[in-house]
């Protein structure tokens, strides 16, 4: 089943499917996570509790956690447990990071792995760890699975945009600004939970295999489903 939004009857979600957050009916997703239950669960509804991993921040899981809409890409079991792998990966690496920064007597803030854009960043010379935003999470742990959820990423959101999705007051900081990613430019391409959501809303023929294709996001796509 493609991405759908959930409500008072009962769904199915599966291990490592999409769960999606929204303030307004699951109209403008804003946080996107991973089901990490270790069985599928048929009694889904909106106001069911579910263990999630996710980029909160911080990065780690939650046990129970409501959600507004889910995205069922149709995963194997190989590549359910290729998500596994990277999860926990991932998990373990925070938990090393907060152990030496706590020997080093060095701040580690919930944000410290926290990216805007790009959504995904790679341990590099300048930093030496994963970084993501809740997006980014989900889109490099479904990557390492061999599934690309999205492509290239038209639209472009102003600073005044971003704050009405991310409502930080330290977006006003550039030098926060800076650490995300989006210190310098008057726009950028940020990838957004919508457009997850609405990646999912197709075969699964479509988003992985042989005649799958990676969902390139339009301006209305930030919202799930599209209202144009």
């Amino acid at each position: 089943m493609p991405a759908s939004k959930l409500s008072q009857h009962a769904t199915t979600v599966g291990r490592f499917d999409v769960l999606a957050i929204a303030p307004v009916e699951a109209d403008q997703p804003l946080h996107v996570m991973l089901c990490s239950e270790t069985t599928d669960r048929e009694d889904v509804t909106v106001e069911s509790q579910l263990r999630v991993a996710h980029m909160g921040p911080p990065l780690g899981e939650k046990r129970a956690v409501k959600s507004h809409a889910v995205g069922n890409a149709g995963l194997t079991d190989d590549q359910r447990r290729q998500i596994e792998t990277f999860v926990n990966e991932r998990f373990e690496e925070s938990r090393q990071l907060r152990v030496l920064a706590r020997r080093a007597n060095e701040d580690w803030g919930p944000a410290k792995q926290y990216r805007i854009h790009p959504p995904v960043t790679k341990p590099s010379r300048d930093c030496n760890f994963w970084r993501f935003s809740c997006v980014g999470f989900v889109l490099a742990a479904y990557q390492d699975a061999g599934i690309t959820l999205i492509g290239k990423v038209k639209p472009r959101k102003t600073l005044d945009q971003l704050k009405m999705l991310y409502t930080d007051t330290r977006l006003d900081d550039p030098a926060f600004r800076a650490d995300l990613g989006i210190g310098t430019g008057d726009d950028w391409p940020v990838v957004l939970a919508g457009y997850v959501m609405n990646a999912l809303n197709r075969p699964a023929a479509r988003i992985h295999g042989e005649q799958s294709i990676p969902y390139e996001p339009s301006e209305d796509d930030e919202y799930f489903p599209p209202r144009s």
